[in-house]
This record gives C-alpha cells, sequence and structure tokens, in this order.
C-alpha cells in the first residue's frame, strides 16, 4: 500500500512547482495562510474516501480533499490553471465544487473536491 504521506507529496509537489502560479504570484499553502497575500491556494485533505481491507488489514486507501482559490479579481485567469495543475496529478480526480463572494473580507472563494488513489 502507498503511504498517505507519498500521496499527498503529488499534490504538494504539482502546486509548489506550478510556474504558472509562482509567475503570477499566487502563493500555495498547507490548510492555512499565514500571509496576506490578494491571492492564494489553501490545499487539504479532509478523509478517507474508500479502502480495500485484505486478511484484516488495509490493502488499499484513498484520501480526498479539497483545493481552495482566494481573489479579488472577478474572472481571475488562475481559475483555469488551477485546474490545468489538477489535470496533471496522476491518479487524481476532481470536481468544481462552486464559487462563493465572502463579504467580509471581498474575496472570490473557488473551491475544487479531489480525491486520490
Amino acid at each position: 500500500m502507498m503511504s498517505l504521506q507519498t500521496k499527498l507529496e503529488r499534490i504538494r509537489l504539482a502546486f509548489e512547482l506550478a510556474d504558472v502560479l509562482h509567475e503570477n504570484n499566487v502563493s500555495v499553502y498547507h490548510y492555512w495562510r499565514p500571509g496576506t497575500e490578494r491571492r492564494y491556494v489553501i490545499w487539504e485533505e479532509d478523509g478517507e474516501m474508500s479502502s480495500l481491507e485484505a486478511d484484516n488489514h488495509k490493502g488499499e486507501q484513498s484520501i480526498s480533499g479539497t483545493v481552495d482559490f482566494y481573489t479579488l479579481t472577478e474572472f481571475d485567469t488562475m481559475f483555469d490553471e488551477i485546474q490545468n495543475i489538477l489535470n496533471g496529478i496522476e491518479g487524481l480526480w476532481w470536481s468544481y465544487d462552486g464559487t462563493q463572494f465572502e463579504e467580509e473580507t471581498n474575496y472570490i472563494h473557488h473551491t475544487w473536491r479531489w480525491g486520490l488513489l
């Protein structure tokens, strides 16, 4: 069984190595944002989707999580770039979960749900 850490490394590396995010000053964080950037991505795992049990042991495990993109720009071009990054992660399925406007901060908040086998 592939370790959970190894699976999460795929997501971390895909976002950390994405030149398009760096070139456009989009910061990427795991769980929370310590800074005050105007555009940023937060990704996190949030649980197990399914597993395969064999001989009273977990033989395989798939996990799920979210990617959230916060921006002050309507129709931000990074929306499509984030979807391209998600498409490039081996073994990952994803779906666009929705957008909301956060009145307290004026951020436009886009969310994608993902699963990794």
